[in-house]
Formats: structure tokens, C-alpha cells, sequence
């Protein structure tokens, strides 16, 4: 029986199949559906969207509920949920900075074995989840064998505006203690060069999440050169994007967008010549760095090459 609330026009419905189609549109600024979940440091965060049906009798029943959207009472028949997905459209292109390299040169004073100058570049500012993020190292052959270890880890910092919860995981973790690089051949200093590679996965929480205004991501390379003896150790913090993954092959992964316009990657950047592109000593985001010496006797570390290692 189908008819209006206040009973004034009544059909009955014969035995049959029946379909209703309702359509909705959604607003154009949420958020991507998000499911992440880090069982290694115990957080998740979740971004979903349900679809709730109700089939209701008439109004003033004995067993009725209350259903705010009608602002009425109504006895609930029969009630469905189902979860779908959200998924906007994702350019790598139109992020600020995007596929600007970043560049960055370090001239640090080691201890009675003069003046070291470490060059650090990446391809790119913004790079997608599932992507190798490659830390480029170059710097001359002579103090190459004074590094003792290169490290790097992915810093991920989430703020939750909600209940003001803040979090700093370590997501990857990369140690290198006894680094071989690799010598030029394109430039006419000796100059030795390393590669630092970072893969990340599909599944990474993206810091560019548009139209979400409740959860806030950064992610942060945190470099670390340490040298042999008094040297000391160089620290730098370098700031990257993430955002979703984009391949076709990863269209089925929660975190993806169906979206295949993926960057271009750059040959790395250096000022000794291997590129035949010149560039300035600092280029792309602000890189934070630090140089400090360990505490030991002045003495010893005169010793060089031909004394203690």
C-alpha cells in the first residue's frame, strides 16, 4: 500500500519487482575517499562515503523511529547502507613547485682536511605514492673516503584539527654505513657521487589531499652525512609532497585517483659539470641544514690519511 502521510490518496501495489532510481550530486569540493592504516606506529585515518536507503510505513506507527531527515516519525521497514567511493581527479602539474628539482650545496669546513662541498639534489618537489624517491650525493673524491655512513629517513608528520592530535612517524629508513660511490666520468674534477633510494608505497597517506580541512599531512627527508673521525656530521631536512597514486595498474588500491598525466623524470643537477644545465646553489623549497663537529682532541684528527683511520 503506497499513498500520501496523511492518507488522503491510497494504491495498492501488486506483487512484483520494482526499481526507484534515485540520483544525487555531490559537492565539488570533498575530499578522495582515504583509507590508511600504519600497523607498525598504530594510526589510521579514514575518509569515507555511505549511502543510507530506508524503506518506511506510516506515519504514527507504535514501533516508529525517528528519521531527522523527514523530521517526522516513521516505523522503519527496511534499511540499507552502502560504502562508495570517492575519487577527484589528480595533476601532479598543477601542484605549486611540483617538478621543480631541488638543489641545495654545502660547503663545510672539516677538521685540518680543508673545505668539502656536498651537493644534494632531488629530481622533483612532489612525488606520487608507489614512486622511488632518489637522494643525489656528489662531492670530491678526495673527502669521499672521509664519509663514514649516509642515512636518510621519510619523516611523516599528521595533524588532526579535529581533537588537535599530532604525530611524527618514521615511514622509511635508509642507512648506508660504509657508502661506495660512483666516479664521474663527465667531469674533469674528481668527482665522486652516491644515490640514495627511498621507495615508497602505494598505500603512503598523501600530504595533498584537497577539500579535506580535518587532517593534514607532511613529509620531510632527513639526510644524514657523518664523517670519520673529528670531523663531524652534516644534517639536512629537506620538504617533499606526496600525492596519490596515478598508475593504471593501481587504480584498484584504496588511496588511487584515476588520473595518468605522471611527471617527467629530470636528469639530477650538479655545479661540476655533469649537466648541461647550469643552476644556481640553491634551488626549489628551503632545505634546513646543520653542520656539527664531534667532540674530540684537536690532536688527533691532524693525523689525515697517513695517521689513524
Amino acid at each position: 500500500m503506497v499513498g500520501t502521510p496523511d492518507g488522503r490518496w491510497t494504491s495498492l501495489i501488486t506483487p512484483g519487482h520494482y526499481v526507484s532510481s534515485f540520483r544525487f550530486l555531490l559537492p565539488s569540493g570533498i575530499p578522495s575517499t582515504v583509507q590508511y592504516e600504519d600497523n607498525r606506529n598504530g594510526f589510521g585515518a579514514e575518509i569515507i562515503y555511505m549511502l543510507k536507503v530506508r524503506i518506511c510505513d506510516e506515519v504514527g506507527s507504535a514501533s516508529a523511529r525517528s528519521n531527522h531527515s523527514l523530521n517526522t516519525l516513521v516505523k522503519v521497514l527496511l534499511s540499507r547502507r552502502l560504502n562508495f567511493t570517492v575519487r577527484r581527479p589528480f595533476d601532479i602539474h598543477s601542484v605549486p613547485m611540483g617538478l621543480m628539482p631541488i638543489i641545495h650545496t654545502e660547503d663545510i669546513q672539516l677538521s685540518c682536511s680543508g673545505v668539502a662541498i656536498i651537493d644534494m639534489s632531488l629530481d622533483r618537489t612532489c612525488y606520487l605514492a608507489g614512486d622511488n624517491i632518489i637522494v643525489h650525493l656528489e662531492t670530491q673524491n678526495k673527502y669521499s673516503r672521509k664519509i663514514k655512513s649516509i642515512s636518510c629517513e621519510l619523516v611523516q608528520k599528521i595533524t588532526v584539527l579535529a581533537n588537535k592530535f599530532r604525530a611524527t612517524y618514521t615511514v622509511i629508513s635508509v642507512k648506508d654505513k660504509n657508502p661506495q660511490g660512483v666516479k664521474s666520468r663527465h667531469s674533469k674534477d674528481k668527482i665522486m657521487s652516491y644515490n640514495i633510494n627511498m621507495p615508497t608505497q602505494v598505500t603512503f597517506l598523501p600530504s595533498i589531499l584537497p577539500g579535506c580541512r580535518t587532517l593534514h599531512v607532511t613529509y620531510t627527508i632527513f639526510l644524514n652525512i657523518k664523517f670519520k673521525l673529528c670531523s663531524g656530521k652534516l644534517t639536512m631536512e629537506i620538504p617533499i609532497s606526496i600525492g596519490p597514486a596515478t598508475n593504471s595498474s593501481n587504480l584498484e588500491k584504496i588511496n588511487s585517483v584515476p588520473n595518468f598525466n605522471r611527471p617527467l623524470r629530470f636528469p639530477h643537477f650538479n655545479r661540476n659539470g655533469d649537466s648541461r644545465n647550469s643552476i644556481a646553489r640553491e634551488q626549489g623549497p628551503h632545505v634546513h641544514s646543520k653542520f656539527s663537529h664531534e667532540g674530540c682532541a684537536g690532536l688527533l684528527c691532524c693525523f689525515g690519511n697517513d695517521g689513524i683511520q
